[in-house]
């Protein structure tokens, strides 16, 4: 198994064990955070490499850190862990006094065994910054995350490489932040900026009113075509038994006639409940058939999380996670196969076997929800 299958195997084991840790800082240590940096290649029974209870700078001697890890025989990594249960903000004040007492250290983190906050100081140098640069929830991390999480790993670890990291990701975020501003409310900056070279005449207030939902409507088209195609070309791959996967929009009526059949009114039903049963309600969950597949999204078509396709000798879903991501949930038992990076096909082998994929159906439901219905 590679780095990205041991994160989300962790993940999974996280969602089992969490109910014996909570609110047992040492229960959490040994079960959910040890095996972490364990995955990231830290010899967590080498005292040299991970030094539990450090006790660092000018910190007390009844005040320490739960762990360090050093590299060399320095110090690289400072490590704050709380119980389950613990919110983590309540404590990062402690975080920053350890750190701030390690004048050559530049990166520490808090945990609860499932959020991870990552700080250094970008704003003031040897003083902790007041926002984390990275923090990720291991039971919803996304491939995105589990790409920068690549770069703590103890083969690659390079403090002066992750501080530049973490100011490019400071930016980032900054700079998403401002685009959905932007996307929300233009400002007359923008609009003068985009309109300059499309309307030629005086740039007036009037204009600018008339121009300004223009703009805004322009903008959300362009995103929701550029999504959509994006995910059309990935999805409509096919895979080696040359079964064709359909596009990210159905086809229209003309190209076949549309018949929901009883199995997939089952299987929707199967759906539901199994979300019901692990969330407290399905609520907004809803379906679409197509000519070619049977899809199941959440509050609107584009927020989909599974395309059943039942019609065919080899039954499967379509799930919204990337493949690495269901096999660690499902087993080497359940066949998986990519379709793109953050989708694949799984096979089942009747309708009844969509309650034995339960957690990558959840999974994939878990994903759409946190996607906003707007921009």
């Amino acid at each position: 198994m590679g780095f990205p299958e041991d994160i989300y195997r962790l993940g999974s084991q996280v969602s089992t064990r969490k109910e014996y840790c909570k609110g047992n800082e040492e229960a959490t240590k040994h079960s959910l955070i040890l095996p972490f940096f364990q995955i990231l290649g830290y010899d967590i029974h080498d005292p040299s490499v991970l030094v539990p209870e450090f006790k660092a700078g000018f910190a007390s001697n009844k005040e320490k850190i739960d762990y360090a890890i050093f590299l060399g025989g320095k110090p690289v990594l400072f490590v704050e862990a709380k119980a389950i249960g613990e919110k983590l903000e309540n404590y990062d004040a402690q975080l920053a006094k350890y750190f701030n007492s390690a004048p050559d250290l530049k990166l520490a983190t808090i945990t609860n065994g499932i959020r991870y906050k990552f700080f250094t100081d970008l704003q003031k140098p040897n003083m902790l910054d007041p926002e984390p640069f990275f923090e990720f929830d291991l039971e919803q991390i996304t491939p995105e995350e589990i790409r920068t999480l690549e770069d703590f790993r103890a083969d690659s670890f390079n403090s002066s490489s992750l501080v530049t990291k973490a100011e490019n990701l400071v930016y980032l975020r900054s700079l998403k932040k401002k685009f959905r501003s932007l996307f929300r409310d233009p400002s007359e900056e923008f609009v003068r900026f985009i309109a300059k070279d499309i309307f030629l005449g005086k740039m007036t207030e009037k204009v600018l009113e008339r121009l300004t939902p223009l703009v805004r409507e322009a903008m959300s088209v362009v995103l929701v075509e550029m999504v959509s195609q994006g995910l059309s070309q990935e999805i409509a791959k096919p895979d080696e038994a040359n079964v064709v996967i359909p596009a990210a929009e159905p086809q229209s009526e003309e190209k076949g006639k549309i018949e929901t059949t009883e199995e997939e009114l089952a299987a929707f039903q199967i759906v539901c409940n199994l979300i019901a049963e692990s969330m407290g309600d399905a609520q907004g969950v809803a379906y679409k058939d197509t000519v070619n597949y049977f899809g199941i999204h959440f509050e609107k078509r584009t927020k989909w999380f599974m395309r059943l396709v039942l019609s065919t000798p080899n039954k499967h879903a379509v799930v919204r996670i990337p493949a690495a991501q269901a096999m660690a949930l499902l087993g080497e038992g359940r066949r998986v196969d990519a379709i793109s990076p953050d989708t694949c096909k799984v096979f089942v082998g009747n309708i009844e076997d969509l309650a034995a994929i339960r957690e990558a159906i959840l999974a994939a439901y878990r994903m759409v929800m946190a996607v906003p219905v707007e921009m």
